[in-house]
């Protein structure tokens, strides 16, 4: 930050992207929690079971339209922390979209790979939602978000497409 100014972006570095996927992670965590609780006349909920079906239809054709899956992504992460209720957690995720979906569109390395896995992951994520079950919510948050943070930082490597897949192959992952 400038004195008496505004911020001035340097660069996205490996601290950088740390510090943000932590604020990230406790925002998630903190609004998935919240979502257990929502009661059952809630509007999210037919909004969760609508996103949850838009979720199927894009794996199920995940051949062709895995370029959708960033505003999916988008929508469903919203959505969840409409639960916490909180307005610097709903602003701060603009901030967090913007830079993380913006870093994405530069990395192309496995795009469609990547973006099955995320889908597959939102699934048991939002079936541990509707199971209100706070122990699985936050096992299918933590294992979203760890894979996110480790495809961030794939991304950021020099050669990231031998980082990616490495990363990938790690985790069981990688493509056939």
């Amino acid at each position: 930050r400038r004195p008496n100014s505004s911020w001035v972006f340097k660069g996205f570095t490996d601290d950088f992207a740390i510090e943000l996927f932590e604020i990230r992670e406790m925002f998630e965590m903190r609004s998935a929690l919240a979502f257990t609780r929502v009661p059952a006349d809630s509007p999210l909920w037919p909004r969760l079971r609508a996103i949850r079906a838009e979720h199927e239809r894009l794996l199920a054709e995940i051949d062709t339209r895995f370029h959708d899956f960033s505003d999916l992504d988008n929508r469903f992460h919203r959505l969840v922390h409409e639960a916490a209720r909180n307005r610097f957690i709903e602003d701060f995720y603009d901030v967090i979209a913007f830079i993380f979906h913006y870093h994405y569109q530069w990395n192309k390395v496995l795009e469609k790979h990547r973006n099955r896995v995320a889908i597959i992951e939102h699934l048991d994520y939002i079936d541990a939602l509707f199971d209100r079950d706070a122990a699985k919510v936050e096992t299918a948050c933590c294992r979203h978000l760890a894979s996110a943070r480790e495809t961030l930082l794939a991304s950021l490597a020099p050669d990231a497409q031998q980082v990616a897949e490495a990363a990938l192959t790690a985790v069981g992952q990688m493509p056939k």
